[in-house]
Formats: C-alpha cells, sequence, structure tokens
C-alpha cells in the first residue's frame, strides 16, 4: 500500500512495543521518518535497532507525556526532527470498576490519553499549517463507544479522545 509518506516525518507515541511499534514500522515501509517514543530506553533502542535494520530512518526521544516538563522536551526534539506526521497511541490503562476508580484514577487516565495527546497537538500543528501539511492520527479503543465495566475511567478517557478528534477535524 503506498500512503504517500515517502520523505515525510512522523512522531509514534508510545511506540517501544505493540501497537506504536508496528505503526512505527508501518509508517517505515512507507518511507517514512520516524521518531520513536517511549520511557524505556532498552525498549526504544531495540525497536530504533529493528527500524533501522528494515531500512529506516530513525531517532528516539524518550519522555512522560503527562509531566509537562517531560512532554516540553519531547517537544523540543519533535519540532528539530520536522514531524508530518503525529501519531498518539500513548494511552495506558488500568482496571478500575465504578467501585474502585477513586477520583485520582479518573484524573490519571485522563491525563494520559487526553492531556498527553493535546500537549503535542497544540504543539505541533502550527508547524503543520506553516508547512502547508500534516497528519494527526489519534489511536482510540473500543471501550470508547463500548465502555468496558472493569475499566470504566480508561473508557471515558477514551470516548474523550474521540470527541477531540472529531472537534480537531
Amino acid at each position: 500500500m503506498d500512503l504517500d509518506l515517502a520523505g515525510r516525518r512522523a512522531l509514534v507515541t508510545a511506540s517501544t512495543a505493540g501497537i506504536g511499534a508496528a505503526v512505527a514500522r508501518r509508517l517505515v515501509d512507507e518511507g517514512c521518518a520516524v521518531l520513536v517514543h517511549g520511557r524505556n530506553a532498552e525498549r526504544a533502542a531495540e525497536v530504533t535497532r529493528e527500524l533501522r535494520a528494515g531500512g529506516g530512518t530513525v531517532e528516539v526521544t524518550l519522555g512522560d507525556l503527562t509531566e509537562a516538563r517531560s512532554a516540553a522536551e519531547v517537544v523540543t526534539h519533535a519540532r528539530a526532527w520536522g514531524v508530518d506526521v503525529l501519531v498518539n497511541n500513548a494511552g495506558p490503562f488500568t482496571e478500575h470498576d465504578w467501585n474502585t476508580a477513586e477520583p485520582a484514577a479518573w484524573i490519571d487516565a485522563m491525563n494520559a490519553n487526553v492531556v498527553s495527546a493535546v500537549r503535542l497537538i497544540r504543539a505541533l500543528t502550527p508547524l503543520m499549517r506553516e508547512r502547508g501539511w500534516g497528519r494527526i492520527i489519534n489511536v482510540g479503543s473500543r471501550a470508547a463507544t463500548t465502555p468496558l465495566p472493569n475499566m470504566v475511567d480508561y473508557s471515558a478517557a477514551k470516548a474523550a479522545v474521540v470527541n477531540m478528534t472529531t472537534s480537531l477535524a
């Protein structure tokens, strides 16, 4: 499949494993240079080695997107990298039902799934607009439309991601 991404540059958050790593691989296969993001330097290095072995142009940025200062460091690297494509994949979850989801868990879920993406969108879209080209992909979950009884805070946060994405579009 040709997604017309050859020569573009992407930031894929939480791309040191799972869905994020698979997205990064796909983007590299499309000719896109990828900025791998995560919090674990060893896993980031491993994914980077794999992507480079497949012919990819890859760099790493590390940081916790739930913390403003750390997220700002990722943004600085992403701006220098020249991000054309932002894939907001970071979205950790914990299992809570209505009896165990304390208010702090709701705040954590919103910060990790929504606010972290908002930080990057607000920081990187002006550069995309200046260049006249950019793409933002926010990774969702079926939990957004079919809430999971054992992940009530996560389900609500993913529904907010859908709403945020629609608003951004």
